[in-house]
């Protein structure tokens, strides 16, 4: 593990301005097992799927991000994982232990003061397509097609079952 010492208020002019690499043994008074270790009272690591001695640093979705499941919290990260806006919201089309696919909407327009302003807006709609991984589910490809076509010309092993009836996407 590498630990670096700053000084607080990280002044250069009181003349802390040099760094030097030394090695350093922490003694624990028993073994880390699978707890967690924190940096400067903001960054977290984990021994946790890391190669022993080192540490892996936890993500967004903290230590131990949920298994890819067919369940809400599991597609609230896999949108999360996605490069999408904030407050983008999700349907889900089809799920297995397998395969997810979402329609992430983001909604679109000017900014409106309140109900009854004739302000409208809309929403810009995308499918996306995921596979399981061990950390959560991670994006494999988008299409706004309905049916499988779509799909299955840049994964052909799409299951059938979670495409055959898809919609077209809703582009309002």
């Amino acid at each position: 593990m590498m630990v670096t010492y700053e000084s607080p208020s990280q002044d250069r002019e009181a003349g802390c301005t040099g760094t030097q690499r030394v090695e350093a043994t922490v003694e624990l008074g028993e073994p880390l097992s699978s707890r967690r270790v924190l940096v400067n009272n903001w960054h977290v690591y984990t021994p946790v799927g890391a190669n022993p001695p080192d540490l892996r640093p936890c993500g967004e979705n903290g230590c131990d991000p949920t298994p890819p499941r067919c369940t809400s919290s599991s597609y609230r990260q896999a949108v999360n994982d996605t490069d999408v806006p904030q407050h983008t919201t999700w349907e889900e089309r089809g799920c297995d232990d397998t395969w997810l696919v979402l329609d992430l909407t983001t909604r679109m327009g000017p900014v409106c003061g309140g109900p009854g302003d004739d302000c409208s807006s809309s929403g810009l709609s995308q499918r996306w397509f995921y596979r399981a991984d061990p950390s959560g589910w991670r994006p494999v490809a988008t299409n706004d097609h309905a049916g499988c076509a779509g799909i299955h010309k840049v994964l052909p092993e799409w299951p059938v079952r979670l495409c055959e009836a898809l919609p077209p996407l809703d582009r309002s």
